[in-house]
Formats: C-alpha cells, sequence, structure tokens
C-alpha cells in the first residue's frame, strides 16, 4: 500500500530529463536513507527495550505485542515521509496516489488492527487518563510508548536529512 502502489504509478508518468550521473546510485542515494532511518528506529527500540525493561516490550527474547506494533507505525510513519519526498513537486496525479496510500495505510491499520495488538494499542489510548500525572497502573507504559512512538515519528524527518548529507560526504570521498 505504500510502496508498491505509489511506485507503479509514479513509475508509469512521463520522464522527459535525461538520467545524470549513474542510475543506481542515484536510487541508492534516494533509498538508502528511508532504509537506514527504519533500521536505526527498529534499532532503537529494540534497545529501549533491553535497556528499559520497566516497557515489558522484550521479555526472555519474545516482542510484547506493544513493541511490533510500535515498530509497523515507525516504519510506516518513516515509509510515508519518503514517498512524500519522492511524491515532490507534487502535482494532480502524485497527490491523489500519496492521499490514496495514506488514507490506504490508516483505513488498513484501523479494520485490520481491531482485534490484535494494535487494537489493545489504540484502546490503550483511551485508558490514559489526562492530566498527564493522573496515571494508574498499566496505562503509565502505554503513556510511555504513546510518548516514546510521538518522539520517534517527529524525529524520522531530521533523522533521514542527517542520513542523506552522510552519504552525500560518503559519495564525496573517493576511495
Amino acid at each position: 500500500m505504500i510502496i508498491g502502489f505509489p511506485a507503479t504509478f509514479i513509475s508509469l508518468l512521463p520522464n522527459k530529463e535525461k538520467v545524470q550521473g549513474r542510475f543506481i546510485s542515484n536510487v541508492l542515494k534516494s533509498a538508502l536513507p528511508g532504509a537506514l532511518t527504519v533500521l536505526l528506529f527498529h534499532g532503537a527500540l529494540y534497545a529501549c527495550g533491553i535497556l528499559v525493561p520497566e516497557f515489558g516490550w522484550i521479555k526472555d527474547g519474545i516482542y510484547n505485542d506493544n513493541y511490533v506494533t510500535m515498530a509497523l507505525f515507525v516504519t510506516i510513519a518513516t515509509c510515508l515521509t519518503v514517498l512524500y519526498r519522492m511524491c515532490k513537486p507534487f502535482n494532480w496525479i502524485k497527490m491523489i496516489v500519496f492521499t490514496i496510500s495514506l488514507v490506504g495505510s490508516v483505513v488498513i491499520l484501523i479494520l485490520c488492527g481491531t482485534n490484535t495488538a494494535l487494537g489493545e494499542f489504540l484502546n490503550g489510548l483511551l485508558k490514559i487518563q489526562w492530566p498527564l500525572g493522573v496515571v494508574e497502573g498499566e496505562t503509565g507504559h502505554q503513556l510511555a510508548n504513546i510518548l516514546m512512538l510521538i518522539l520517534m515519528i517527529l524525529l524520522i524527518n531530521p533523522v533521514m536529512n542527517l542520513m542523506e548529507n552522510a552519504l552525500g560526504k560518503l559519495q564525496k570521498v573517493k576511495l
């Protein structure tokens, strides 16, 4: 929904520009920042699960449903960010493709997540008591999970920019 569908339509759009540089290095330069960002955030989630056992994400080498759900959200948010960057500059076809991918991802998450770990995660959102200081029992872990997820989603674009800059500097270095 996020990669295959849009890639098919965007690749069929007319493009009269001549490929500059090497084709494979251009493709890797645009694909690697998103892939490395997903890898970095999954590693950060895993490290938090190991270093902060209170989250309860990883016990005896087995991943908790909240861990898997957070990894799914971070991956989807990163892929949508990559798609947004690839669609720029937007025209009406790219806007429709991006909107269908975004709405489709949300609908699939809602429809498929009601009886799974995602449903439990979303139900946990409703159990959080506000203001933030009034949190009891399991909802405290749920609030920490949600805050971690929001932080990671907010960091996607800056981390991808750092990856692009680092890859640009690596490309200039000749071995």
